[in-house]
């Protein structure tokens, strides 16, 4: 499958893009990405996942043909 990082997780990945090995679901998924991904680690539980451009929960399933995205919380408005 293929893991896509933006904005902050790139930067905390070292890498925009990478290929991983099929997990079950997004959970997985994340629980995989904290141990390549040490730097990473201590945010992903704040990350928002999007899977096939939809947002995904942590049971959302994954296959080999997935393209996840790994977005970092985002701050916005007006004040």
């Amino acid at each position: 499958m293929k893991v896509r990082f933006h904005a902050g997780a790139r930067d905390l990945a070292g890498t925009s893009e990478t290929e991983h090995a099929p997990v079950a679901d997004v959970a997985a998924l994340r629980d995989a990405l904290a141990a390549r991904f040490p730097e990473l680690a201590a945010f992903l539980p704040r990350m928002r996942f999007a899977v096939d451009d939809e947002f995904a929960t942590d049971t959302t399933a994954l296959s080999e043909r997935s393209v996840v995205d790994v977005l970092p919380p985002v701050a916005g408005g007006r004040s």
